[in-house]
C-alpha cells in the first residue's frame, strides 16, 4: 500500500532527476559551445595573425635581408624568463621552404606538429601550432608557429565555470519554483486525500477544498458533486433501511400471528384427524360387527333346519320309545313290531346324525371365522381351506340371491403367513358389494374366485358377470363413502375397507378392470408372508385414486 505524501516525494526526486539531466544537458551544450566558439575566435585571430606575418615577412624574404627577418622573428617570440616561463604568448615561428627549414625562432619543436596540411591546426598543449602557406624567394613554402595555449585554456575554463556558475544559478531558481508548484499541488492532493478518507470514515458531510481554475479544482469539483449524490444514497439508505426495519418488525409480528393461528389450525387438524381415525375405527368395527351379523344371521338359519330337524327327529324316537315301552309292558310285543321300530330307527339316527353333521360343521366354520375376524391374529393356515371356511360361512347369505361362487385354487395346500381375519373381511365386503350393486337383473348371477401363486406373491382374481362400474365411477369407488345405493344397503366404505385392508394390512395392492355389462374384476395382490403391521395400521384416511 502506498503511504500518504509519496506522490510528493515522487514529484520531488522526478524532479531532481529533471534538473540533473537539464544540467547534463546544458554542460555538454556549453561545453560544445564554448570549445566551438573558442576555436572560432581562435581560427579568426590566427587567421589575422597569419596575414600580419605573410605581409611582415614578404619584404625580408630576400636573401640579403634573411637576418632582417631572423631579427624580427627573434623579437616576436622574446627571450624566456630567468625562471623558464615564455616571455611572449608566441612560442616558435619556423619558415620551411622545399621541406627545408628556412628561418626559426624559439623552440622549435620536432618533428612539427601537423602534417603537410596547410590550413590544419593542431593543439598540443601547451602550444597550439598554426601552419599558413607563404612566398618566399619566389618558392612556395609555409610558416608555422606556436601560440601558448595556457591563456587559452585559463580562458576558456573560465568561460565554462561562469557558464555553469549561470546555469546552475538557473536551475536553482527553478528546482524552487518547481519545489513551491510541487508543495502546492501536493497539499491540494492532500486536502482532497483528507475528503477522501473523511468520506470513507462515514463523515458525508465533507467537502473538497475549490480555491483554483485548475484540472485539481474541477476533481474537486466532482468530488463534491459525487460525495452530495453518495450523501444523498445514504439518506435515503437510511430511510429505506428504518423502513424496512419497521416492515421487518411489522412482518414479524404478522409471522408470529400466522404462526400462532397456524399451530391452532394444526392442533385442530391433528384433533380432527384423530377423531376421523376414532370415526373410522369405530365404522370399521361396526362394518366388521354388521358382517359378523349376518355371517350369524345366515348361520342362524341355516342350523334352523338341521337343528329342527333333529330335533323333530327326537321328539319321534322318543314318541316311538314310549309306545314300545307300552307293548313291552303289556306283553304284547311282535318280532315284526320289534323289527319295524328298529328300521325306523337306523333310519331316524342316519337322518339325524346328518343335521347335527350339518350343524356341527357350520358351527365350526363360524367358530373358526368369528375368531379369525374378531381377534384379526397373524398366523399360519391353508388358502384352500381357511377360503372354504369363509364362504361356507357367507354360503348362507349370497344363497339366499341364487348367486353361483366358483373357485379355482392353483394350490390349495399353498400355506400363508397372514392375517386370516383380514381375509375374512376382505371377501366378505367383496360378496357383500357384489350382491348390492352388481347383480340387479341378471339371471344367472356368478362370482369366479380364481388364486395363483407365484415368486412369493398370491393374486386372486374376483370377477363377477354383473353389470359394471360406469366409467365416471371407477376411479372413485375405493374412496371412503362414495356409493351409488345410499339408503338402498351401501355404505360408502365396503371397498375403501378392502382397499386398506389390501394395502395396509396385508402389504399388498388392488386394481380393478370393468365395463358397463361385461362385469367386474378385482385384482388382488398379495404377499405370502405379510408384513408386521398394528391394527392400527390399516385405518388410512383416504385410498389413492386407482
Amino acid at each position: 500500500m502506498v503511504r500518504r505524501g509519496s506522490l510528493k516525494t515522487r514529484l520531488s526526486v522526478y524532479g531532481i532527476l529533471v534538473l540533473l539531466a537539464l544540467i547534463l544537458v546544458l554542460e555538454l551544450a556549453m561545453g560544445r559551445f564554448i570549445r566551438l566558439s573558442t576555436l572560432a575566435q581562435i581560427q579568426q585571430a590566427t587567421s589575422s595573425t597569419s596575414q600580419l606575418l605573410n605581409i611582415a615577412t614578404v619584404p625580408y624574404t630576400q636573401t640579403s635581408q634573411i637576418h632582417i627577418l631572423q631579427d624580427y622573428l627573434g623579437e616576436l617570440v622574446g627571450t624566456p624568463h630567468k625562471d623558464g616561463t615564455p616571455q611572449n604568448l608566441m612560442r616558435y615561428v619556423v619558415i620551411v621552404v622545399r621541406g627545408k627549414s628556412v628561418l626559426r625562432a624559439g623552440q622549435v619543436p620536432e618533428p612539427l606538429p601537423p602534417p603537410d596540411d596547410l590550413k590544419h591546426m593542431v593543439n598540443t598543449p601547451p602550444v597550439l601550432n598554426i601552419r599558413q602557406p607563404i612566398l618566399f624567394d619566389d618558392d612556395v613554402g609555409f610558416l608555422q608557429y606556436g601560440y601558448g595555449s595556457d591563456s587559452l585554456n585559463t580562458y576558456r575554463h573560465e568561460l565554462v565555470r561562469n557558464a555553469l556558475l549561470g546555469t546552475l544559478l538557473i536551475l536553482l531558481i527553478a528546482a524552487l519554483l518547481f519545489y513551491g508548484f510541487s508543495h502546492q499541488i501536493s497539499e491540494r492532493i492532500e486536502r482532497l486525500i483528507e475528503a477522501f478518507q473523511a468520506i470513507t470514515d462515514g463523515d458525508y458531510s465533507r467537502r473538497a477544498p475549490v480555491d483554483h481554475a485548475d484540472e485539481l479544482s474541477h476533481l474537486a469539483e466532482l468530488f463534491n458533486r459525487m460525495t452530495d449524490a453518495v450523501e444523498e444514497r445514504w439518506r435515503s439508505l437510511l430511510h429505506s433501511r428504518a423502513q424496512i426495519e419497521r416492515l421487518n418488525d411489522s412482518l414479524e409480528e404478522k409471522v408470529n400471528e400466522r404462526t400462532h393461528a397456524l399451530s391452532q389450525v394444526n392442533q385442530q387438524l391433528e384433533q380432527l384427524i384423530g377423531d376421523l381415525r376414532t370415526t373410522q375405527a369405530q365404522l370399521v368395527e361396526s362394518e366388521k360387527q354388521a358382517a359378523l351379523g349376518q355371517i350369524v344371521a345366515g348361520i342362524a338359519h341355516e342350523l334352523n333346519t338341521p337343528l329342527g330337524n333333529a330335533l323333530t327327529l327326537s321328539t319321534s324316537l322318543q314318541d316311538d320309545g314310549n309306545r314300545l315301552k307300552q307293548l313291552i309292558d303289556s306283553g304284547k310285543i311282535s318280532r315284526s313290531t320289534l323289527n319295524e321300530h328298529i328300521d325306523q330307527c337306523d333310519q331316524s339316527f342316519d337322518i339325524l346324525v346328518r343335521n347335527l353333521r350339518r350343524a356341527t360343521q357350520l358351527i365350526q366354520s363360524f367358530k373358526q371365522v368369528a375368531v379369525d375376524q374378531v381377534s384379526d391374529q397373524r398366523r399360519n393356515f391353508q388358502i384352500g381351506k381357511t377360503l372354504e371356511e369363509i364362504l361356507l360361512s357367507l354360503e348362507p347369505g349370497y344363497r339366499k340371491h341364487h348367486i353361483k361362487v366358483q373357485v379355482n385354487i392353483q394350490h390349495p395346500e399353498l400355506e400363508l403367513e397372514s392375517y386370516p381375519g383380514a381375509l375374512v373381511h376382505l371377501f366378505s365386503n367383496l360378496i357383500n358389494n357384489a350382491i348390492i350393486h352388481a347383480f340387479t337383473g341378471i339371471v344367472e348371477p356368478t362370482i369366479c374366485i380364481d388364486i395363483t401363486d407365484k415368486n412369493a406373491q398370491l393374486t386372486i382374481l374376483f370377477c363377477d358377470n354383473g353389470c359394471g362400474i360406469p366409467p365416471e365411477n371407477i376411479s372413485r369407488i375405493f374412496e371412503p363413502f362414495f356409493t351409488t345405493r345410499m339408503g338402498l344397503g351401501g355404505t360408502g366404505l365396503g371397498l375403501h375397507i378392502c382397499y386398506n385392508l389390501i394395502t395396509v394390512r396385508l402389504g399388498g395392492s388392488i386394481s380393478v378392470q370393468s365395463e358397463p355389462s361385461q362385469g367386474t374384476c378385482f385384482t388382488i395382490t398379495i404377499p405370502v408372508k405379510a408384513p408386521n403391521r398394528t391394527s392400527q395400521d390399516s385405518l388410512a384416511i383416504g385410498p389413492k385414486h386407482q
